[in-house]
């Protein structure tokens, strides 16, 4: 890479992210993953849409950034549905339609994600069985007020099999959602680039795991000159991570460009699945950018 400007840089990002290896998104599955959600009052929420494809009910739980389950509920969809589901809405402090319980306002500032399940993935008695279907695919957006900045969040499909069979729908844990395909796999040994703009008023990249990714990492990290450093990676939170790529130490002249993660180091027997986009909003700009960061395949 030359000094090139950010927007060519995001570009460029995004060429790599297709020559590379493309990830699943919005594809109908069993389930649905939202990566990430957040509602801060009187500032920001999730908005999420869904699509089924089959007539039916769907489960939803809401995670903290350690899995730690928060709330769940469940509401009906006919076949060829569209519905409309608001974080706000859910755990805020306006009653939402889709929540079976109270409100929890004491949620406020709290990030974490969704895993909704349509019940072809389940038997009669409500546990995680063996059957999969096409059936539920979605989107969402991170919605900024006071900014009128619309954020695209990726979503991604989630099989049968990667839910822990057995398991309750409506009691999910930390080991319900066990591995993603979608996405990248650290017990292959592959590597996610993730892009990073320090000189953008915003450059945080969103990491989200199947397994247990706390702890800290050596890392590689390139600026737009082709130059590379190591440094650390600290990941504090289980599942869910969000990082100010200006938190992460780098040699004087690395500014834009990507750290290299070489998910080996993450690899766990029992859980498989890693995701990360970077969202970047210019300094000039009037909208944040979503980057899917890239994978690079073990082969």
């Amino acid at each position: 890479m030359k000094k090139i400007t950010l927007a060519l840089a995001v570009s460029g990002a995004l060429g790599v992210s297709s020559a590379v290896q493309a990830i699943t998104v919005s594809e109908f599955a069993s389930g649905v993953l939202v990566p990430h959600a957040l509602w801060v009052s009187g500032e920001t929420s999730t908005a999420i849409g869904l699509t089924a494809a089959c007539a039916g009910t769907v489960y939803w739980t809401f995670f903290d950034e350690d899995t730690k389950h928060i709330i769940d509920g469940e509401f009906k969809m006919s076949e060829y549905d569209w519905v409309q589901f608001s974080h706000s809405d859910t755990i805020g402090d306006v009653k939402g339609g889709f929540n079976n319980g109270p409100q929890f306002p004491g949620l406020d500032g709290q990030r974490g994600y969704y895993v909704f399940v349509h019940d072809v993935a389940v038997d009669s008695n409500l546990l995680i069985g063996s059957s999969d279907a096409p059936c539920l695919a979605g989107n969402a957006w991170q919605i900024n007020g006071n900014s009128d900045d619309v954020i695209y969040i990726p979503t991604l499909p989630i099989h049968t099999d990667e839910l822990a069979f057995g398991d309750d729908v409506r009691d999910m844990g930390t080991q319900s959602l066990h591995s993603l395909s979608a996405v990248a796999s650290a017990n292959n040994g592959d590597i996610l680039l993730l892009n990073y703009a320090d000189d953008a008023a915003v450059s945080d990249i969103v990491i989200w795991s199947a397994q247990n990714v706390k702890g800290s990492y050596t890392v590689f990290v390139y600026n737009t000159d082709e130059q590379r450093a190591s440094t650390n990676l600290d990941l504090p939170n289980a599942e869910l991570n969000v990082i100010d790529s200006n938190t992460v130490t780098k040699p004087i002249g690395h500014v834009v460009g990507f750290i290299e993660w070489r998910l080996s180091d993450a690899a766990d027997p029992d859980e498989d699945g890693i995701f990360s986009f970077s969202l970047i909003r210019p300094a000039a700009a009037d909208a944040t950018q979503t980057v899917i960061n890239p994978i690079w395949r073990n082969p």
